[in-house]
């Protein structure tokens, strides 16, 4: 199945569903892996909210919303004397009357968030968390009325392939329900290029770029849509179609209870159907460190270690956290240059 869905919905997963016992092979998640933080929006009455994080908007709404920031940045808000703004110090939220956005609906929320993933594709890891990296992008509709049915339109991008096992992608729902976005990732978001892709310096490959007409896809559970895309390597100029999926979830929660469509965990899928999870360990290895990551952005560099490079040599302060995941949250923040290989979000260079 080709796709790209995956909301970057972030991996605020419901620990019901998924994280009470270990799976048949031992799995299980550690909610203290995970990188990001719930932020209820709040809201004022007749005005629309609009949340910025990093100077790109996050959300427009003016009904309950839950979505997911960074784990390492404050959400305690300062408020203006007017009561017109608050902010944090990577938030702001601007409180704007209905006859200044005279596109939005009252009653409805639009929602962009991104992220990033990292896989490890084995139980017995080397931790250089490269054999899967992503960037997803993510814009989600939906209101009050229609939590029930929200849709969801998504792009993954291939950043780096170091694994070399056939490898699947998806995410769990709040109701336990599986999406399988791809059943071979490195045909649907590398173009099936041979060999390991951006692990080491100094050999740059373009990922999830295809020529051509392509038709939009009706696939099980969401359509693929094909839309021209811009594309750096480097200095160089790329261009090509790269997938989007549009996906509508059912059921997604109450409408009294806000949407709660943030409330996913993703996973890869490896040897015959074995699912790594976002932050999640091996309980019957007895393992510390999870087998996935995700980091919340919108924007700027980041960086994820060379192939063999074990993450603590790639950033130091991995270890700090490791120890107290509530301190050195920020951990990522502080790379050692020639351990790693960098990315823009933005203008999607790779260096």
């Amino acid at each position: 199945m080709s796709g790209l869905l995956a909301l970057s919905m972030g991996s605020c997963v419901n620990q019901d569903e998924i994280t009470e016992t270990p799976d048949e092979n031992g799995i299980v998640i550690n909610k203290d892996f995970l990188m990001t933080q719930a932020f209820d929006v709040p809201l004022q009455s007749d005005l629309v909210t609009v949340v910025i994080l990093e100077g790109d908007t996050l959300a427009i709404t003016d009904v309950p919303l839950t979505v997911n920031v960074p784990s390492d940045i404050s959400t305690e808000l300062t408020r203006a004397d007017d009561g017109s703004w608050e902010a944090s110090d990577a938030l702001q939220l601007f409180y704007v009357n209905y006859a200044d956005l005279p596109t939005f609906t009252p009653g409805s929320f639009i929602h962009e968030e991104g992220s990033l993933l990292f896989f490890e594709d084995s139980f017995h890891a080397d931790y250089d968390y490269n054999d899967l990296v992503l960037y997803l992008k993510a814009k989600i509709y939906g209101g009050y009325f229609s939590c029930t049915d929200v849709k969801i339109e998504v792009n993954v991008r291939g950043i780096a392939l170091g694994g070399i096992k056939h490898i699947g992608f998806g995410f769990t729902d709040i109701k336990g329900r599986d999406y399988i976005l791809s059943d071979d990732v490195r045909r649907d978001y590398f173009s099936g290029q041979d060999g390991m892709l951006n692990t080491t310096k100094g050999v740059a490959h373009v990922p999830g770029i295809e020529e051509g007409e392509k038709p939009n896809e009706k696939r099980d559970n969401h359509t693929i849509i094909y839309k021209k895309q811009r594309h750096w390597l480097g200095d160089e100029f790329k261009g090509g179609y790269i997938k989007y999926d549009e996906i509508r979830i059912p059921d997604t929660s109450p409408w009294f209870d806000g949407c709660k469509y943030n409330e996913v965990t993703y996973f890869i899928i490896v040897d015959d159907n074995v699912k790594l999870y976002i932050a999640s360990v091996n309980a019957k290895l007895n393992n510390t460190l999870p087998y996935g990551l995700q980091i919340a952005t919108t924007c700027g560099d980041f960086h994820y270690p060379i192939e063999k490079k074990y993450v603590g040599e790639a950033f130091p302060n991995f270890e700090g956290w490791l120890k107290d995941t509530k301190n050195n949250k920020a951990w990522h923040k502080n790379p050692v240059e020639s351990n790693c290989i960098k990315h823009n979000v933005k203008d999607h260079k790779i260096y």
